[in-house]
């Protein structure tokens, strides 16, 4: 078992953030002892770790609640469910690709500003050289 301190260390998330993410509904509740501390297990640590995969993945915390609740968060709610496996997966593979999308959509515009800064550089370079 780990308290939030050792979470926070692990995961690189803020004992605040962890406990926001669990008052929004991103973390299931935790178990706490009988003085009221935290006590997390190591299949929390892996769950948050997830999210935290997610998050930076460029997911909003509204998507990955949102995508929670379709049963996409939870690893062994989606195997344990086999007639809502196919369901999941699909919703699941939906959202990534349209994440990918966005991904290739931002690429296209940052290599778009790169081409210019590197025709921009060419020109002044140019210019120093005569």
């Amino acid at each position: 078992m780990y308290k939030i301190s050792d979470v926070s260390q692990l995961t690189g998330l803020s004992t605040h953030t962890l406990r926001y993410y669990e008052e929004i509904g991103l973390l299931p509740a935790v178990n706490k002892n009988c003085s009221g501390i935290r006590e997390y297990s190591d299949e929390d640590v892996a769950f948050i770790e997830f999210v935290k995969d997610l998050k930076e993945m460029g997911l909003s915390l509204e998507e990955i609640i949102h995508f929670g609740k379709e049963g996409c968060v939870n690893e062994n709610s989606a195997l344990t469910m086999n007639n809502q496996l196919f369901s999941v997966l699909t919703k699941r593979l939906a959202v990534l690709e349209n994440h990918l999308r966005e991904l290739d959509e931002k690429r296209k515009i940052i290599e778009n500003h790169r081409a210019k800064i590197i025709d921009r550089m060419s020109l002044y370079k140019a210019m120093i050289n005569k």
